[in-house]
């Protein structure tokens, strides 16, 4: 399907080896719908930097960026970038093994998480709550109404789950368990990037 979301929330920045993906996400799996606004997109087709897109529910997309893929479900909402997406609803779950010292970020209302891992997932849900499961590595996360503000530092080697809510520019976080993607996803993506 094809689910892409127009999203302002989370901040994600990955960092690690940059691969000759392209620069502009690109469709590799689709189950269910993916649409833009006056388009439907298929298979091997390329997403509009800027511009908004959606995923149906029980749709998904997985698409390949610079420095790997990610899985969007839906029902979600976002908007591709060249540093990555603003996930405004749904869920995104990223393996970037081959950034190169980019930066790759996920928005979202509640967070920004600077990512200097490979895997993670982010789920913007409404109401503005934002969770964040680091699958393997490092991330920073910030509330997304202050880019200043002092980062909570995350690291894992195997699954460690937040949920994070801009409280007026203060960051909450709260423990909680897996949830929205699993290891064979994860194995599953890291096999499109060998």
């Amino acid at each position: 399907m094809r689910r892409l979301f127009a999203a302002a929330l989370l901040t994600v920045a990955v960092c690690g080896r940059a691969g000759a993906e392209p620069a502009a996400p690109q469709v590799l799996e689709l189950e269910g719908r993916l649409g833009g606004r006056k388009q439907f997109l298929n298979k091997g087709d390329d997403l509009k930097l800027d511009a908004p897109f959606w995923v149906s529910k029980g749709g998904r997309a997985i698409l390949r960026v610079a420095g790997g893929v990610v899985l969007i479900k839906g029902p979600a909402h976002f908007v591709p970038k060249t540093d990555g997406f603003i996930l405004k609803l749904g869920s995104l779950l990223s393996v970037l093994p081959n950034l190169n010292g980019r930066d790759y970020r996920v928005r979202t209302v509640a967070a920004v998480a600077a990512v200097r891992g490979t895997e993670f997932f982010v789920e913007a849900e409404r109401g503005g709550t934002t969770y964040l499961c680091l699958c393997h590595g490092a991330v920073d996360v910030t509330p997304a109404s202050r880019g200043d503000a002092e980062p909570a530092h995350l690291k894992a080697d195997h699954h460690t789950e937040f949920e994070f809510r801009d409280d007026g520019g203060r960051l909450v976080q709260t423990p909680a368990g897996m949830r929205g993607h699993s290891d064979e996803e994860v194995m599953s993506l890291r096999k499109l990037v060998q």
